[in-house]
């Protein structure tokens, strides 16, 4: 429903194990449109590089971070206590049409990770 497609639909769903200095610090799952992403197997580096690449370029994301307590499998993959603090990030990326192009839902842990946000005021 977030990507705008109906129950047919078909989507890649790729799942990427984020680590600093060996140690995991964040599992980011990703949902794509077969129609932006018909071979989900070509992706070599960055999925919005492929996007890019393939004439889907993201213009725009909404993000919403809030606290979570990690639960499993995630616990397990991140090295972290079931129930360990974590941050939780739900992504949206948009196509310069207003098309929703990715959803990505990323788990962070509480003790490993930080973020910077840098916001910008025009003059009126």
């Amino acid at each position: 429903m977030t990507l705008g497609l109906s129950g047919g639909s078909r989507v890649a769903r790729l799942t990427r194990l984020q680590r600093s200095a060996g140690r995991p610090i964040a599992i980011e799952r990703t949902c794509i449109s077969s129609e932006f992403l018909p071979d989900a197997l070509s992706i070599r580096s960055s999925i919005y590089k492929t996007l890019t690449d393939a004439n889907f370029r993201p213009v725009r994301a909404m993000q919403r971070i809030s606290a979570c307590n990690i639960e499993d499998p995630d616990a397990c993959m991140l090295g972290v206590t079931i129930g360990a603090a974590g941050l939780l990030t739900k992504r949206v990326a948009y196509l310069a049409s207003g098309r929703a192009v990715a959803f990505t839902r990323s788990v962070f842990r509480g003790d490993a990770d930080c973020f910077v946000t840098e916001l910008a005021i025009p003059e009126n």
